[in-house]
Formats: structure tokens, sequence, C-alpha cells
């Protein structure tokens, strides 16, 4: 029969909540809502492969048919074929995915936005994709997701969790209050986001530093990264609400017989060809660093326990981005 030891657990002074809530009344706006997260070269090129092959996974399932396959949309040309737009598929939830990789640089799993799958508000890809990894927690994995169990008769580490200690979430869109609290709760390592959203109020960086439960939460911005890809999106997001916002300036969908939609929304500029294009550039850029890579003979392996290196990590990335090509389905558990 095989023996489970927990970790030794350590003592320590308990957590002064007050004393801490205390500090946090004294805070200003400005302080709860700004980031601190301060980068090196090194750290920048652990999370580059999980962004860019994040706008990659985006790409794939692109698809804007918010109201519908047929009608015009003005602002999607490049994505119409024939009379349909993105070949007929349903419009399933928003272009906004989230993965999660482990604490030695291994994807775990990914999800999308199914809002319009489960007409709910609540079905963001950051939330369905805790729930999906902690469905994954009971089995017996390599993955480092936190709390950390050992086997005397085998040797090696069985990973159980209750906590994602270990993780980092990468998302496309800055989480909304909801997400950022699920991941709060889930003891989330970080999060790197590649496009800010100013519907969500900061609520991720408000959370950092407020810690619920000591929870870590560090938000991270894609331009933190070096990557700039986020900032380009939110100036043409602001272009965007303003073009469609004018009387002057096609509609973002009109059809004969239903009322045109001028909506200024985010996830409605996430259908437009101008945000496809950013990602399509992102797409291009993983695909060349992944391919040089390659060349340079890094593989997805390495010796176990090790955190990859840059080139092995965007080798994990491109396979992990096969994988979820060939398994991953929209609107399905995958």
């Amino acid at each position: 029969m095989t023996t489970i030891i927990a970790p030794p657990t350590m003592s320590a002074a308990p957590f002064n909540d007050k004393a801490e809530i205390q500090k946090l009344m004294e805070m200003t706006v400005r302080d709860l809502m700004s980031s601190d997260a301060v980068l090196d070269e090194g750290q920048k090129a652990r999370h580059q492969p999980y962004v860019l092959m994040l706008m990659s996974l985006v790409l794939n399932s692109w698809n804007g048919n918010r109201k519908g396959v047929t009608g015009d949309y003005p602002y999607r040309l490049n994505q119409k074929t024939g009379h349909v737009f993105n070949n007929g598929a349903p419009y399933l939830g928003h272009n906004i995915a989230a993965i999660a990789v482990d604490g030695c640089g291994k994807v775990i799993d990914f999800d999308f936005n199914h809002n319009d799958v489960f007409r709910s508000s609540l079905e963001h890809a950051e939330a369905r994709l805790m729930k999906r990894i902690f469905s994954l927690t009971g089995l017996r994995s390599d993955w480092s997701l936190g709390d950390r169990y050992q086997s005397e008769d085998e040797g090696d580490k069985l990973r159980f969790s209750t906590t994602l200690d270990e993780v980092t979430i990468y998302t496309s869109l800055e989480p909304c209050a909801q997400c950022a609290g699920i991941m709060a709760l889930a003891r989330v390592k970080e999060v790197v986001y590649l496009q800010e959203d100013d519907g969500a109020r900061r609520a991720l960086n408000v959370l950092c530093k407020l810690k619920p439960y000591s929870a870590k939460l560090q938000p991270i911005t894609a331009e933190q990264c070096g990557i700039l890809y986020g900032t380009v999106l939110a100036e043409k997001y602001e272009n965007y609400t303003k073009k469609v916002s004018d009387a002057a300036e096609p509609p973002f969908f009109t059809s004969v017989g239903k009322p045109e939609d001028r909506s200024a929304s985010l996830s409605t500029f996430l259908c437009t060809d101008e945000a496809m294009t950013v990602y399509e550039d992102g797409n291009r850029e993983f695909e060349r660093r992944a391919d040089e890579a390659r060349k340079d003979g890094y593989a997805s392996t390495s010796k176990s326990g090790a955190v990859l290196l840059p080139g092995e990590a965007f080798m994990e990335a491109k396979e992990f981005l096969e994988y979820a090509k060939r398994g991953g389905h929209r609107g399905t558990p995958h």
C-alpha cells in the first residue's frame, strides 16, 4: 500500500488581518489600482512564448458572428467567404482565451469564453479554466500545480492540490472581478494579460493589493513582458469606439429587418478585422520564434523538475498549440 506523506508544517506567527486592513485603509485609490510588477530580462523571456502562443490559439478559433452568419458587417470584410462570415460557424463566445502553465513551464490546459454557448455572462475563459484545472488535480500527474506530496514506495512526487500556487495564467484580456476573485481563491501565482479592459476597473490589481486569504496573484501586462500587441489593440479599440459611435460612419452590423448595431464594447471590437490583424501579427511572431528555437536544436523536453529554457518553452508552446488545434473544440470540454 502506498503511503502518502504530507510535507512538514512550518510554524509561523498568525497573520494579523486587522492590521493589514488598517494599512489598506490608508492607501489611496491610485495605490490600490496600480501595478507594481517589475520584471528582469529572464522573467520577460519566460513569459513571451506563452503570450504569443495564446494569440495563436485565439486566432485559430476566431469567430465574430455576433449577429449571425449573414448580414452586413462593415468592419469584418476580410472574414467573409461568399455570402457568409467565418464559414457560417455559429458564435460561441467572445474571442478571449486563457491558458495555464505550471511552475516548470509546461502548459496544463486552455479554455475560451463561452458566454453564448451557455447563455450566461459568467462563462469567462479564466473562470472556466480554473474549474477545468481543479477537475484534473485529483489525478496523478507530472504538473507542478502547487501542494506536493511524496510517495515513499515509488520515490517520486505525486501532486494533488487544492491551490495553484505554482501556476501562471495567461489570458488575452484583463480579467474581470469574477475571474480575478476565483484566481485569488485558487492562490494562482501570477496572471499575465495581453490587453487591458478598462471596464474591469483594474480589479486584478486591487485584489493583488488586498491579498484576500493571503493570495499572491501578481498581475503582469504583456507590455511589461516586452510584448506590445496589447498596446496596439488598445489604440485600435479607441479608434473603433470613436468611429462606430459616429452616425456618419458605418455601424458594426446591419441587416434587412433588424436594427443596426453600433456597439462599442470591447468584445464587439474583438470581432473586427482590425483586432484580428493584430492577432495575426502575434501568430506570425510566435511561428517565427518557435521555428528559430527548433533550428537551434531546442525541444520541449527537459529533465524532470527543471524549469524550461526560453527555447524549450517555445517548443512546448508550439506542441501544445498543435494539440489544441487537433483536440480542442469550442463549446465542449475538449
